[in-house]
């Protein structure tokens, strides 16, 4: 919960021989004053998953938001908790940095200013790595495929796919990425799918290409992901 005036972020230090990183995720990026910003690496703003009532309350919520951070050869060493103004009430922070220790700190002047509640915080990671089912081990299938003609022979092509494991359900893989390309090289990011199906609505389609390939890239509950040319795909012809 906010006033209005200021945000909660959650800031993550990495570590990798003599190199660090460090990360800030916040729920609303352009909020940050550029000043904050330049003190960080990266900054992240998580997708929002679904919002839910709080059984204790019939007016509270709960906003679950999730991100995947991949960091490879990294080790995660510091999880500090961040409350700042915007860029409207800079001139009531000042940020502080320990070059020795590397944590960053946040002085509130009028603390009166500030107000956040934290809830539940979730970090995963992945102790082996996870071994992916090979292509062929998965079902995919197209309905409801409806082309339409524009001009200069340009047209559009709205499809749902759907696709499964054939050996059945794996509940290590908790969402899919879709891309669409003459290739994984070229593929374009169409959207995500929490379940094993997606739809794709008026989809251009340029007159020179005459496959469609749709990419089911699917991602583990640990937050690595399958290689794209190896995922799960879906060939379509173009329409003539």
């Amino acid at each position: 919960m906010q006033d209005g005036k200021s945000r909660l972020g959650l800031s993550l230090g990495f570590s990798k021989n003599s190199e660090t990183k460090s990360i800030l995720l916040t729920t609303d990026a352009e909020f940050i004053a550029d000043q904050l910003k330049t003190q960080f690496d990266m900054v992240i703003n998580p997708v929002l998953v679904k919002i839910s009532r709080r059984e204790s309350s019939s007016t509270s919520q709960w906003i679950l938001k999730e991100t995947t951070i991949k960091m490879r050869g990294y080790t995660l060493n510091e999880i500090n908790v961040l409350h700042y103004s915007g860029k409207d009430e800079l001139h009531d922070t000042t940020l502080e940095t320990d070059l020795r220790q590397q944590v960053r700190t946040l002085r509130i002047r009028d603390p009166s200013k500030y107000h956040a509640s934290l809830g539940h915080i979730s970090i995963k990671t992945s102790e082996t790595n996870m071994l992916f089912p090979p292509a062929s081990s998965w079902a995919v299938e197209a309905s409801y495929i409806s082309w339409t003609s524009g001009s200069q022979g340009m047209k559009t092509v709205s499809v749902k796919m759907a696709w499964k494991l054939k050996g059945g359900d794996n509940p290590s893989f908790v969402k899919y990425n879709i891309y669409v390309g003459k290739s994984a090289r070229e593929a374009k990011y169409l959207g995500v799918a929490k379940v094993g199906a997606f739809y794709v609505s008026d989809l251009v389609v340029v007159p020179d290409v005459s496959n469609l390939i749709f990419f089911i890239q699917v991602c583990s509950s640990d937050g690595t992901s399958q290689e794209l040319d190896a995922s799960p795909t879906y060939k379509l012809a173009v329409k003539g």
